[in-house]
């Protein structure tokens, strides 16, 4: 038989409760440590191992001062991808929607001509050829 409850007759919640004492088996410790794994593994490919990783192992110091940071270099991204949307959807077909495609296209010089017909160039005078710019 079902049994109702009230706001004077509240039924009484006993939570959750663990009958086991541990879920985690200590015999699987030394297995899972990192320096083991490593050890056992170093041990299989022997110095191949250390060859192939070498480059990772030690740390590589570099002057970075020059290079943009990740923020700047987003949005630089974001900028290119909006410039490639707003081309006309037929031009954008042409390189199968991919920005990279385009970009492979206009720096191949054999591609000028085309390129200037979908209007991704200015015409310039043969004596201006070396100066291109890029309508986007």
């Amino acid at each position: 038989m079902s049994k109702f409850y009230s706001l004077t007759n509240v039924r009484k919640c006993e939570g959750f409760k663990c009958v086991e004492t541990d879920r985690t088996r200590q015999s699987f410790k030394e297995s899972c440590d990192i320096n083991n794994i490593i050890k056992r593994f170093t041990r299989s490919l022997g110095s191949d191992f250390l060859a192939h990783y070498a480059g990772y192992m030690e740390g590589k110091f570099g002057d970075a001062s020059a290079a943009i940071d990740f923020h700047t270099a987003r949005n630089m991204l974001i900028d290119a991808e909006n410039a490639f949307l707003a081309l006309p959807s037929a031009v954008r077909d042409r390189f199968a929607n991919d920005p990279s495609r385009l970009l492979d296209f206009i720096g191949n010089s054999s591609n000028r001509e085309e390129a200037v017909k979908l209007g991704l160039l200015k015409k310039t005078p043969k004596s201006e050829a070396t100066t291109e710019k890029v309508v986007a």
